[in-house]
């Protein structure tokens, strides 16, 4: 058994053993620690803005066309909050463990400044067609940081004094690694890319409202079919459709954490019809809201 999976049985063994699927808050801010001890099927879920670093196992990711998979060599990069379909593979004696780091955008754009001011980023890169979601290689560097960051979690005190300071390390190895444009883009102002992401945080946090997709083009400063076409490029889906499964996933968090009745959890979201939120339920999920707890796991 290596260091780092020693450490990161301690940081296991800390959380009930008999819940075969966790996702939890570390003693770091902003850095979470999630497990799967089962096979999870294929099914919808929903990432904020962070990056999806899997120590053990493996996962495999659909977006529309595209499948991806991420695992202790390629981490996941959601630079914008992602929903998209997941499959994990794991078992009760082969589990998958891992940490989720939360993208800090303060922090993000004083690195960005640095980093910059040495010429590491290029403003022709930000032509291409930048995803909200994408994997990049752990490269040898970051593997080195992440393994300092899971020491540390293995210690209150650690964590206390050093924890940031490793997530802020890990951030800037994923500003130097492949696929980094989509983070650098964040910062800038008056990009596409940096126009639909406040869009999409808008979408994200008035999800219950009702919303005019015109009215989102232009305060993103766009035309209507342009608009389309970038938000496109950026979720996998159209402005309408994105909605929807905020909308459709928020509601499946309330019905299951918070115990509300789906009629509620549908209001709550933004549902005028308890009939449509049922069909659109099932037809997203697989299972009428009744049965929200045979959906896999959040993360």
């Amino acid at each position: 058994m290596t260091d780092q999976e020693t450490y990161l049985k301690q940081i296991r063994q800390a959380h009930p053993l008999s819940e075969k699927q966790g996702f939890v808050q570390t003693s770091v801010d902003g850095v979470h620690f999630f497990w799967v001890e089962e096979h999870v099927e294929r099914c919808p879920i929903i990432y904020e803005a962070g990056l999806a670093i899997i120590c053990q196992g493996h996962k495999v990711g659909y977006l529309e066309d595209e499948v991806f998979r991420y695992d202790k060599d390629n981490y996941l990069i959601t630079s914008v909050t992602m929903p998209f379909e997941c499959a994990s593979y794991a078992t009760l004696d082969d589990p998958l463990w891992g940490i989720y780091i939360d993208l800090d955008l303060s922090e993000l754009h004083e690195l960005v400044a640095i980093l910059s001011q040495e010429g590491y980023f290029k403003h022709s890169e930000l032509n291409k067609k930048l995803s909200g979601i994408e994997t990049a290689p752990v490269h040898d560097s970051m593997r080195e940081s992440i393994n300092r960051l899971i020491r540390c979690l293995s210690s209150s005190l650690e964590s206390r004094v050093m924890g940031r300071s490793y997530v802020k390390e890990i951030i800037f190895q994923a500003l130097l690694g492949k696929h980094a444009t989509s983070l650098y883009a964040l910062t800038l102002h008056n990009t596409p890319y940096n126009r639909i992401a406040k869009t999409l945080t808008l979408m994200r946090d008035k999800h219950c409202e009702l919303m005019n997709i015109d009215e989102l083009a232009k305060q993103a400063g766009m035309s209507i079919s342009v608009f389309h076409r970038a938000f496109k490029v950026v979720t996998g889906s159209s402005p309408l459709q994105y909605l929807k499964k905020i909308r459709l996933s928020r509601a499946k968090t309330l019905i299951l954490y918070d115990g509300l009745k789906a009629s509620v959890a549908a209001t709550k979201v933004g549902y005028e019809s308890a009939s449509q939120f049922s069909r659109e339920f099932k037809r997203y999920f697989g299972v009428p809201p009744s049965e929200a707890d045979k959906i896999g796991y959040d993360r």
